[in-house]
């Protein structure tokens, strides 16, 4: 993803339906805060070669399905540092 911001590439959807769904369930399994600021880098990160507003339809749907609360929560805490970053824009699809 850094290579792909790098030289100013965008993800594709094609790439992003097969990235974004196992990436989301899997936020809640990381374990200890340097595994934790590292994939809250590559959320970042992914916001700049995919548009976030896909991307908090994503995580709105990983807490919608999630069984896990743990991942329940690392996706909300993911989706309130989206709008943060983004404001409300990102919520309209």
């Amino acid at each position: 993803l850094g290579l792909m911001d790098a030289q100013n590439c965008r993800l594709a959807e094609a790439d992003a339906a097969a990235l974004l769904p196992v990436f989301c369930l899997r936020l809640g399994e990381w374990r200890g805060d340097g595994q934790r600021e590292r994939v809250r880098g590559v959320l970042r990160c992914l916001c700049r070669v995919y548009p976030a507003s896909k991307l908090f339809a994503g995580l709105v749907e990983t807490v919608r399905v999630a069984r896990s609360a743990r991942t329940r929560g690392e996706a909300l805490e993911a989706l309130g540092a989206l709008l943060a970053r983004n404001g409300q824009s990102v919520c309209i699809p």
